[in-house]
């Protein structure tokens, strides 16, 4: 596992490996380094335990699109998450599996749903008063934060 000081100037001197990839981690913050892959793609990312001690790692960003300095600061913010008890990679998976909006207004158009406190982007009205779909129905329920909106018959959440 080499360590290096990573700056500017040393990413810039890193050459491709011939296949495969290669990991440099940083002297200065534990869990942070530069991916180098044979195609030249040059990464930063992060590497922890989580609370289950599994490995994880993140890509804080691509090279040449953030400094050295500024993926070393949001690779702190990702690790003190992780201190926190939170789980980066964990959170990405939840958030790529949460339903689409137009999914989440199917499921609401086939179940007896009442809004609750009219949000502007339920005030439309396109196919069923108060249907989002039509608006936003690419973006993720997760993002948008529908799910505390949308009550069912018996007082618990739609989904």
């Amino acid at each position: 596992m080499a360590r290096i000081q990573i700056t500017k100037r040393s990413v810039d001197a890193i050459e491709p490996p011939p296949t495969g990839e290669l990991k440099l981690w940083d002297v200065e913050l534990r869990g942070f380094g530069l991916r180098v892959r044979a195609g030249g793609t040059k990464s930063y990312i992060v590497q922890y335990r989580n609370a289950e001690g599994r490995t994880r790692r993140l890509t804080v960003g691509v090279c040449g699109r953030l400094t050295p300095d500024a993926a070393r600061s949001k690779a702190r913010q990702m690790l003190a998450a992780v201190d926190r008890g939170e789980d980066p990679v964990q959170d990405a998976h939840e958030n790529r599996r949460a339903p689409t909006v137009a999914e989440f207004a199917a499921i609401w158009a086939r179940q007896d749903v009442t809004p609750i406190d009219h949000p502007p982007l339920l005030r439309h009205e396109p196919a069923r008063p108060g249907h989002p779909a039509p608006t936003v129905g690419g973006h993720r329920d997760a993002v948008l934060g529908l799910r505390p909106v949308l009550r069912g018959p018996h007082g618990h959440f739609a989904i």
